[in-house]
């Protein structure tokens, strides 16, 4: 168990996290606003309240030496490999910072590196409509941000949850697992409150809301669907 939590903590100090993986790792409210300009660029901003257990969870990581030997000094540096992920990926112009027990990163897509369809596309009707679909499911992530041998994945294999592995399990089922790996603290935040995914295209702008723990249930995944 303790090897686990070690390998935990060691896979996240690496931060080679898109959005979404941090997404599924934080304790809530989370809120994530999708901005689509009229050339279709995609602005992300991420912002989340992280809970006592994931804080400390965090302040472990501190003292957790990289590949390379070196320390971290502060969460700065995280930040940084964060910003340094998500460039190197889907997105550009990344920020990310702590602050106290908040997280928010922004960042813009990348037109030379599209996200596959499988996880966010604009979908067009002959009649002019667009609609935005993002689908959060284990093959849209396997195609996107949780691709073999990334540190993403990684983190993604170690949470273990049905939207990422497919498999079916009931909410006791997975917060017994979650128990004995991480303590009852941190596996209680993980699966509190809820994701909030706003959409704005046109200076409209469209909520959709689930809990966590229905997301991270969702063997077949979640689909959210903006018309615009």
């Amino acid at each position: 168990m303790n090897q686990t939590r070690g390998k935990f903590l060691a896979a996240l100090f690496a931060a080679a996290v898109t959005l979404f993986a941090a997404l599924l790792l934080c304790a809530c409210p989370l809120k994530v606003s999708v901005e689509c300009d009229k050339n279709e660029n995609i602005f992300v901003n991420f912002s989340s309240d992280l809970g006592e257990a994931f804080v400390e969870s965090l302040a472990q990581i501190q003292q957790i030496s990289p590949e390379n030997g070196e320390n971290s000094s502060n969460l700065n540096e995280i930040s940084k490999k964060i910003e340094g992920e998500l460039n190197a990926n889907f997105f550009k112009n990344a920020k990310v910072n702590f602050t106290g027990n908040k997280l928010n990163a922004s960042a813009q897509s990348s037109l030379s590196k599209k996200f596959p369809k499988e996880f966010a596309r604009v979908q067009k009707s002959s009649d002019g409509k667009k609609k935005f679909i993002l689908t959060i499911s284990p093959q849209s992530l396997a195609a996107s941000i949780l691709q073999e041998d990334s540190a993403a994945k990684t983190l993604a294999d170690i949470l273990m949850a049905p939207v990422i592995s497919g498999e079916e399990m009931s909410l006791e089922e997975y917060k017994d697992l979650l128990k004995e790996i991480y303590g009852e603290r941190l596996a209680n935040e993980l699966l509190s409150g809820d994701l909030t995914v706003e959409f704005i295209a046109g200076g409209k702008k469209q909520v959709q809301r689930v809990s966590v723990s229905d997301l991270l249930l969702s063997a077949n995944g979640k689909v959210f669907t903006f018309e615009y």
